[in-house]
């Protein structure tokens, strides 16, 4: 006789995390003729979470961001995360001469499969608010990304008061032409910018 695997062990009721709230029941999904189409619906409570940004344009390659925390609900069309992360890590070697200081990220990201093609994916922010010891933002953000097709973003920020030696720290560099990367560097010692938008198209 072919011997037979163990059982895997138990897991104690008290290990597992508790749900925050109920899962809903999927309505009944039968179609004509009695064929299924099959739903798919999630719920999760992230604390904690980082990874790489994937690389939709080579500017961001290797970007990686740590620390998100939040819900997340979704199906198979799309999903919606609601951010409530006191401290995240933002690293763009490629976009940022060093990593950003750590920074708390409040606000909510829906992202769609784009219904246009059906392979492509829509991204809307329209309300994110970043908030560091020396920098507060408030971001309007869609995005668009698909296999084949360029990548399409409209964003904007606006800033409010900070000081100007603090600057350089948060100077995408990597999308800079080298003579504004050096007047942004170095033309501005000091001073303090009381607010202002920066839009990118």
């Amino acid at each position: 006789t072919r011997p037979t695997s163990p059982p895997p062990p138990a897991v104690a009721a008290s290990a597992l995390p508790a749900l925050t709230s109920p899962i809903p029941k999927l309505p009944d999904s039968t179609g004509p003729g009695g064929s299924h189409g099959w739903q798919l619906r999630y719920a999760a409570q992230i604390r904690g979470l980082g990874g790489r940004v994937p690389p939709a344009d080579h500017k961001i390659a290797g970007a990686r961001l740590d620390g998100l925390d939040g819900t997340l609900r979704g199906d198979l069309q799309g999903a919606q995360l609601r951010l409530h992360s006191p401290q995240v890590q933002l690293t763009a070697p490629r976009v940022f001469a060093t990593p950003l200081p750590p920074l708390a990220l409040h606000g909510t990201l829906d992202w769609r499969r784009d219904p246009a093609d059906g392979t492509g994916w829509q991204l809307q922010a329209p309300s994110l608010r970043l908030s560091s010891a020396v920098l507060q933002t408030h971001t309007r953000l869609a995005l668009r990304a698909g296999a084949g097709t360029p990548l399409w973003i409209d964003l904007q920020t606006d800033f409010g008061p900070f000081d100007v030696d603090h600057l350089p720290d948060y100077l995408p560099i990597g999308v800079m032409a080298p003579p504004l990367q050096r007047w942004m560097a170095h033309g501005l010692p000091a001073g303090r910018v009381t607010g202002g938008t920066a839009l990118l198209h």
